[in-house]
């Protein structure tokens, strides 16, 4: 590898060290300004697609300059192309199933009025309008795509040339790295989204290749648009139901007695 090489890739995962306690921080803010102007949520869609875009072209950059294959990144082909049919199809019943669980789930919930924490972080971002829709489709592929060879890809491959780990060892530092960089999301499902890229990473190691990995990250990205109109319709107020604060008792309270308020 080159010198400008190994600068670039040692800037790349610093890069995304940093980013993940300031991610937390940058989500917060988009999710307020998305919360006063709904708006701006395509905006956030659109700087997802070119942050992860800027990151990949890096990653193309120290492929190029260190002369190095797309192979070492898991951008090839499955060794067992078999096996990697297995994989794919058991990904697609599993998140079938979870998305209809989790639709039986919140429907549950809503005739309970109960909230999820995360729901709750999150509702904010998902697409509510047509249009958004259609970006959320652009930002699941995008997203699927870019994580997948961003964490999986060059993250395992600099850490094993780095550290000298061995490659499953690797692979599992990364998932650790994916799913703290989820942590804007709560801790409880950074623990499940590193669970989750612990999955991607064996398919991973199982096949040599991110196309197995890269097509269920992609998928349970995609779930969201079925997922998210119950999800938003759970954070909304039920209809008729309003909070009654100590100024309406007092104001009802005026009604009743002189037959109009104070």
């Amino acid at each position: 590898m080159s010198l400008l090489s190994n600068v670039l890739a040692d800037l790349c995962a610093l890069y995304l060290i940093i980013r993940i306690p300031r991610g937390m921080i940058v989500y917060e803010k988009w999710r307020h300004r998305i919360a006063e102007n709904p708006s701006d949520r395509s905006l956030y869609f659109v700087r997802l697609l070119l942050v992860n875009g800027l990151i990949l072209l890096v990653i193309g950059l120290i492929a190029y300059t260190g002369s190095l294959s797309l192979a070492s990144f898991g951008i090839i082909g499955p060794k067992n192309a078999l096996l990697n049919q297995l994989l794919v199809g058991y990904f697609c019943i599993l998140i079938v199933l979870n998305t209809i669980i989790s639709l039986f789930r919140l429907q549950r919930w809503k005739k309970k009025n109960r909230k999820s924490p995360l729901q709750e972080r999150i509702v904010t971002i998902l697409p509510h309008t047509n249009t958004e829709r259609s970006v959320w489709l652009l930002v699941s592929l995008s997203v699927g795509i870019s994580e997948e060879i961003i964490f999986r890809g060059f993250l395992t491959w600099y850490i094993h040339g780095l550290f000298h780990f061995a490659f499953w060892l690797s692979l599992i530092f990364s998932s650790l790295l994916f799913g703290l960089a989820h942590l804007y999301q709560g801790w409880k499902n950074a623990i499940f989204v590193t669970n989750l890229g612990g999955i991607m990473a064996a398919a991973y190691f199982l096949t040599g290749s991110l196309i197995a990995s890269i097509i269920l990250h992609i998928l349970w990205n995609l779930r969201l648009l079925v997922l998210a109109p119950a999800i938003i319709s759970l954070q909304e107020e039920p209809i008729g139901y309003q909070t009654i604060s100590s100024a309406n008792i007092k104001q009802a309270a005026s009604i009743s007695r002189n037959g109009q308020p104070d």
